[in-house]
């Protein structure tokens, strides 16, 4: 067997065990390119109900990263634990998301433990963010619960590529 099919035989195994925490240290590390954002998909599809601690260290695995900025945007300085709140996850699974984007060159922390987005950082994050605000608008306007199009735009945001999405938006701006 490849890394890639113990890998997912792995996850296959927490998945059935139905445990309410599972921690998924480089979830996808061993798994080729064309299978992560499938495999991504049925993790938070299989884990919607349950606390996740994801350890990942590539941008791409770690999800969420927009809410950095949605809170800057908000309160103007943020912490961990405001990020850990407005998710509603455990501080520990933030902390280590937090060390991966800064590992990453994506984020750092001051003193006072405030988060800053690096321009990097910042560039990605709000590319993220506008998907999230175009699909959540549009699901919204379509006349889906705004509760449903907020989770659904969470998961558009990160798996259409930047073509499909281009193209979403110039139809929708010329209607």
């Amino acid at each position: 067997m490849s890394g890639g099919e113990k890998q997912r035989i792995s996850i296959a195994r927490a998945m059935l065990k139905d445990a309410p925490i599972i921690i998924l240290d480089e979830a996808t590390s061993s798994v080729d390119p064309e299978n992560e954002d499938e495999l991504q998909r049925a993790i938070e599809a299989l884990t919607h109900d349950k606390t996740i601690i994801m350890i990942a260290h590539r941008l791409k695995t770690v999800r969420n990263a927009d809410q950095i900025l949605v809170l800057q945007k908000k309160l103007g300085m943020v912490r961990s634990v405001d990020v850990a709140r407005h998710m509603e996850v455990s501080k520990p699974s933030v902390c280590n998301a937090v060390a991966t984007l800064r590992d990453g060159g994506f984020l750092t922390m001051d003193e006072d433990h405030f988060l800053h987005l690096t321009d990097v950082g910042r560039e990605v994050v709000e590319k993220i963010y506008e998907r999230h605000c175009f699909f959540t608008e549009q699901l919204i306007a379509a006349g889906v619960d705004p509760r449903t199009a907020e989770a659904d735009a969470c998961r558009i945001e990160h798996i259409i590529s930047d073509e499909s999405f281009d193209r979403l938006k110039e139809a929708a701006e010329q209607e």
